[in-house]
């Protein structure tokens, strides 16, 4: 968090600059001009303090700033683009010279981008992809269902829930995954025990499958505590029919295995090489770890497929373009290849946490088709 904020300083200041001669814009419309000391004092301690709220990207007002700032350069954009095809009557457009040094283009921009946003993570769609593998598994393949990042509570309440899970299950699929943050310390004891118990309830032929994420446990990111236990939290999860799998491995079948790694927040967990130790490398290896980290030694192992959470996708902007640039995690969002050998599935998550919109990424559940090469 330390090296966040470090890395937002520049960003804070040319924030503050630009909203400072902004604000001076704006006052100009009220007839206060540039030489008014205190309009320019107050326009700087206005300006300062909206560019310091940006050094705390996890603070959602920080990040409504960020893109009302961001929309207000695309107004100075358009404005470029009306002079330039205005020309010599550009100074007659009096209507449009208001608008654009109010900056009333931005809050409406902003709030639009809002709402969208709202409407998004409150949508969830599926997402569907394909995996082909060189090994020999049978000749109809597996269907997968990957969720993660629920943290119920935040945008799906239980109703929604039962929906999406019946919709999943009516998809014939084999294995059901959890990729940790189903719940989170906002969770309440009730709602802890809804969701596992509506996800437990998905159809499949082999099961529902979890792994602890860095919010599940009660003493989760950020080390609040939950209303609830770890032993309440184990015991939904089991009493629901769940399998968890910490640092554990499954066998599906002969020729397909489900590999469970402890989130990497737990500083004991095993490494992919010590958790797959003896494991026939012919067959088809899917490894659950719900930070996208530590790819290339997972891909140095048997490992077929990685499939995580954790990122949402960026969730929204900044967000993702930091992730990206910054490389918290291998991965933000999408299907790939590590390497030629082991693909990965980043999801961006059924829900979100903190904020209470998604602009970078969909709501998602997603089905996965593992298939044999042809």
């Amino acid at each position: 968090m330390r090296y966040m904020i470090l890395a937002f300083i520049p960003i804070a200041i040319a924030v503050s600059v630009y909203l400072f001669f902004l604000l001076r814009r704006i006052l100009t419309l009220f007839g206060i001009g540039a030489g008014n000391k205190w309009a320019k004092a107050l326009s700087g301690v206005a300006a300062a303090a909206l560019g310091a709220c940006t050094l705390n990207i996890f603070s959602f007002f920080g990040v409504a700033v960020l893109h009302i700032v961001v929309m207000a350069l695309v107004t100075e954009l358009i404005n470029y683009a009306v002079k330039l095809i205005a020309r010599k009557k550009y100074n007659s457009l009096k209507a449009w010279q208001a608008i654009y040094r109010s900056g009333a283009l931005a809050l409406v921009f902003t709030a639009i981008l809002m709402v969208g946003g709202y409407i998004n993570l409150h949508t969830v769609v599926e997402t569907d992809y394909t995996v082909e593998t060189e090994k020999n598994i049978r000749a109809e393949g597996y269907r997968v269902a990957l969720l993660s990042d629920i943290h119920f509570g935040v945008s799906v309440d239980y109703n929604e829930l039962l929906e999406i899970c019946e919709e999943i299950g009516e998809k014939d699929i084999d294995v059901v995954v959890l990729c940790g943050d189903i719940v989170d310390n906002d969770t309440t004891r009730t709602e802890m025990q809804q969701v596992f118990s509506a996800l437990g309830g998905i159809k499949s032929e082999y099961g529902v499958f979890y792994v602890h994420g860095n919010h599940d446990r009660p003493f989760g990111f950020g080390g609040f505590e939950s209303e609830f236990s770890e032993a309440e939290l184990i015991e939904a999860i089991e009493g629901s029919g769940i399998k968890i799998l910490c640092d554990e491995v499954y066998e599906i079948s002969d020729d397909f295995v489900i590999a469970g790694r402890e989130d990497l927040s737990t500083k004991t967990r095993k490494t992919t090489a010590e958790l797959l130790a003896g494991i026939d490398g012919d067959r088809f290896i899917l490894t659950l770890d719900h930070q996208p980290r530590e790819y290339s030694a997972t891909a140095e192992t048997a490992t077929d497929l990685v499939l995580s959470g954790h990122t949402h996708g960026g969730q929204l902007w900044p967000l993702k373009q930091i992730q990206e640039i910054f490389k918290f995690n291998d991965k933000v969002y999408g299907h790939g290849y590590i390497d030629s050998d082991t693909q990965y599935i980043v999801t961006s998550g059924v829900a979100g946490w903190k904020y209470p919109i998604k602009t970078a990424s969909p709501a998602e559940y997603v089905i996965i088709d593992v298939v044999k090469e042809v």
